[in-house]
């Protein structure tokens, strides 16, 4: 019981004395870290600074007091700026730019640590020569450690690949441009072989400066072409510099993916194919460097998957190669072959195309082939008289394959087009590799009295590009007339008389013209005029023959006068529209025996009411005594005509012509008043009666109107 009691009184005043320590221990500790007892780290920086690739510097402090302030400050040029930021402790971050953007300030506390870190981008112009401090502060305690950042390394920079480029000496130049380096030391090294780049070689380097005090290197190096001709050569270059942990490389070779100058290679050009008939076929290449391509041409019959045939091109092969004006190469390669239908129908050409730059070659087809024959027209269109008045064209055609053709005739001229139906025979040439085709129509000859008729034949065929036409008018018929000379009778002045032109071996249509040629003019027979009495009459008779050709005898019928037509021409044209101008028949100068008397034409003048008027007729050949002049007038409604006797208002004189040389041309001469009741609506007739032969001759005037002014 007293030990129990004991032990109690003990607790009791042992355990307020350690309460009391423990009260006192925290005190003195929150005292120690009040007079600055926490510690800053040195700060950990990267081993190397590179512009461009972000570094982060890290400060870790000790004992820190819970309100420890830490700040990043940059000095420059002996002066000091602080990098600003708002900061959250304990385990939250907060990123925030100061000075520019491109500072980011880290905190994080862990227990008693706090951690600072401040990320940003070296730059060599603006870091080179700068400290940053890392400062802690806490009531009027302040400690701090700091990174000089002595020197900010610029790591070359491949803005983009190795430039490859052709030479007009036929050089591959390799060029390679590193950029934004520092310092200025630097070392490319290139190297070149067949599977390994084991030859160093020489290369040619510029250096320039920039004006963020960083350089650039271009470094190149020129390869024989030649040597780019192994599929397996390559080309390497490798770099090294201070702010590389390691060297860099490029290899080239002629088959990177990325490698310009594999050979283009077109479709196969070929024209059609005709049986028979040699052609080219033709595949172009080009945009190829080095020059070694290598063809072969290959023939698939019947284009057979498995079956090929290589094709020996010694002979029959033309290749053309030439540098272009970008120092690339282009190939053309043409075979020429002959086509048959046997061996070709069907089979596929094949160009193929190899090249260092490819892993395989290029292929380029032709397709099946078709092998054509085209019609050929060897004999013209043959054209015969059938019977029934019906012209028969036959129209053969020769040597084409495949054997379905098209051929179609028909007639047009201006008022329209009319197809006929043909009759066709097919048979077969050169053991069926062929075939012929005869195409037979008949049409009525009278359409071809139609200048413009034509007939036309149209044959369409696969081989055939456009179709052929053949047109056939009145000009290719083979019947063109044959004109005889004129048969002119015996001439006799004011004495009917009738020529004739006959003219053989002719198709319809034919027309004939008649003229009158004096002193070298020319009139178009019948003369159509209201002055003369003269009348020509033209007839045309026809006549077909046993060979169902025509003969024709044109005629013109007419009365001579000596006065007019002595010494003049008759001629005769014949037109057909076989001709290309019309033929001409002459009758030479006519001769024509003079009659005992002519009589002019009765000139009239205008007549006015109760004016004195003056008719003039002229008679050539007058002899006053065989001859007797009588004046008559005949009114519209009277058959009869009246003779006129010398009375008050009318007198009648004729005497000879005294403006004329001809001692026997005379003028009769009718004088009048004329009077509206008895002149208007009359003719004057002058009538000159033979008193020997009983000949009598008359002309006429018109009929006359009387003026009231």
């Amino acid at each position: 019981m007293e030990g129990t009691l004991a032990w109690i009184i003990a607790a009791c005043v042992i355990v307020p004395i350690i309460l009391i320590a423990v009260v006192l221990w925290l005190r003195f500790k929150k005292r120690s870290k009040a007079h600055g007892s926490f510690i800053i780290r040195d700060i950990e920086a990267p081993p190397k600074l590179i512009d461009g690739e972000e570094a982060t510097l890290h400060c870790t402090v000790d004992n820190d007091p819970e309100d420890l302030c830490v700040t990043w400050w940059i000095r420059r040029s002996g002066q000091e700026q602080e990098i600003q930021t708002s900061q959250m402790r304990g385990h939250s971050e907060e990123e925030e730019g100061l000075l520019d953007t491109s500072y980011v300030i880290r905190s994080q506390r862990d227990g008693h640590q706090y951690k600072a870190s401040l990320s940003f981008i070296p730059h060599i112009e603006r870091h080179r020569d700068v400290t940053f401090i890392c400062r802690g502060v806490y009531g009027q305690h302040q400690k701090e450690k700091t990174f000089h950042c002595k020197t900010v390394y610029g790591k070359p920079k491949l803005s983009q690949p190795v430039i490859r480029s052709l030479l007009e000496s036929g050089e591959v130049k390799y060029l390679i441009n590193l950029e934004k380096f520092w310092p200025k030391s630097i070392k490319i090294i290139w190297r070149c072989g067949v599977e390994k780049t084991e030859e160093i070689l020489s290369s040619t380097e510029s250096l320039s400066d920039n004006p963020d005090t960083t350089y650039n290197i271009s470094s190149e190096v020129r390869i024989p072409e030649d040597r780019h001709k192994d599929p397996g050569f390559r080309v390497q270059v490798t770099w090294e510099h201070k702010s590389m942990d390691k060297p860099e490389s490029r290899e080239l070779s002629i088959r990177d993916p990325d490698y310009r100058w594999t050979p283009v290679v077109e479709e196969i050009k070929f024209p059609r194919l005709f049986h028979g008939s040699a052609t080219t076929l033709q595949c172009n290449i080009s945009e190829y460097f080095p020059d070694a391509v290598t063809v072969k041409w290959l023939l698939s019959p019947q284009n057979s998957a498995e079956l090929y045939e290589e094709i020996n091109t010694a002979n029959n092969q033309r290749i053309i190669s030439r540098r272009e004006s970008d120092n690339t190469y282009s190939y053309t390669t043409s075979l020429t072959i002959t086509p048959t239908r046997g061996k070709h129908q069907g089979a596929v050409y094949i160009c193929l195309v190899d090249h260092p730059s490819l892993e395989k070659p290029i292929e380029r087809r032709t397709g099946g082939l078709q092998v054509y024959a085209k019609p050929q027209m060897l004999v013209p269109i043959e054209i015969t008289m059938a019977e029934s008045s019906r012209v028969q064209f036959s129209l053969n055609l020769q040597k084409f394959y495949p054997k379905d053709i098209t051929i179609s005739w028909h007639w047009e001229k201006t008022n329209g087009k009319y197809q006929l139906s043909a009759e066709e025979r097919v048979s077969t040439q050169d053991g069926h590799l062929t075939y012929d085709v005869t195409s037979v129509v008949q049409t009525p000859d009278h359409l071809f009295k139609d200048p413009q008729m034509k007939i036309i034949v149209v044959w369409k065929h696969v081989s055939m590009e456009i179709p052929e036409i053949r047109s056939l008018s009145m000009k290719d018929l083979p019947w063109h007339p044959h004109v005889g000379s004129i048969n002119v009778p015996k001439m006799e002045d004011e004495k009917k008389a009738t020529m004739t032109c006959d003219i053989a071996k002719n198709s319809d249509p034919l027309s004939t013209s008649w003229f009158n040629k004096n002193d070298g003019n020319l009139t178009a027979l019948p003369i159509e005029s209201s002055k003369t009495e003269r009348t020509y009459r033209i007839s045309q008779k026809e006549k077909r023959q046993k060979d169902n050709t025509y003969s024709c005898e044109a005629s013109l019928t007419f009365t001579p006068i000596i006065s007019s037509d002595q010494v003049s021409e008759i001629i005769c044209g014949v037109e057909h529209p076989s001709l290309e101008g019309p033929i001409e028949r002459s009758s030479g100068h006519l001769h024509i025996d003079r009659s005992d008397v002519e009589i002019g034409e009765i000139k009239i003048p205008k007549l006015i009411k109760g004016e004195n008027a003056r008719m003039e007729c002229p008679i050539y050949h007058y002899n006053p005594g065989k001859h007797t002049v009588t004046w008559f007038q005949k009114k519209m409604d009277v058959d009869k005509p009246i003779a006129i006797q010398n009375e008050h208002r009318r007198r009648v004189t004729t005497n000879r012509d005294q403006a004329s040389d001809d001692q026997n041309t005379y003028k009769s001469c009718i004088e009048l008043i004329p009077v509206s009741e008895e002149d208007n609506g009359t003719s004057y007739i002058c009538r000159v009666e033979g008193s020997n032969s009983g000949q009598t001759k008359e002309k006429s005037t018109r009929w006359l109107k009387v003026y009231s002014c």
